[in-house]
């Protein structure tokens, strides 16, 4: 939480302390490439092994100060 990201919260409210380390999971590298099979690969299996899944929340970010960013005409969440 720098420049770029100031204001990080959990669900139920809880800020994210910007001197913790935490796990994150996403679908793209960042910096060097990673060990093991691409994310889609893992996630393809573990579908292709469950045959059926239950999502219990979407989590999708509240974008702030971007309302106007015409980049983000079609972000399915919210804009603020």
């Amino acid at each position: 939480m720098d420049s770029r990201i100031t204001d990080l919260t959990l669900d139920d409210g809880r800020s994210l302390d910007a001197t913790k380390n935490y796990k994150v999971a996403g679908w793209a590298t960042v910096g060097a490439e990673s060990p093991g099979p691409p994310i889609w690969d893992v996630v393809a299996e573990y579908l292709r092994e469950k045959k059926t899944i239950t999502v219990d929340k979407v989590n999708t970010p509240v974008l702030k100060n971007v309302a106007n960013n015409a980049g983000l005409a079609d972000y399915s969440g919210q804009l603020e």
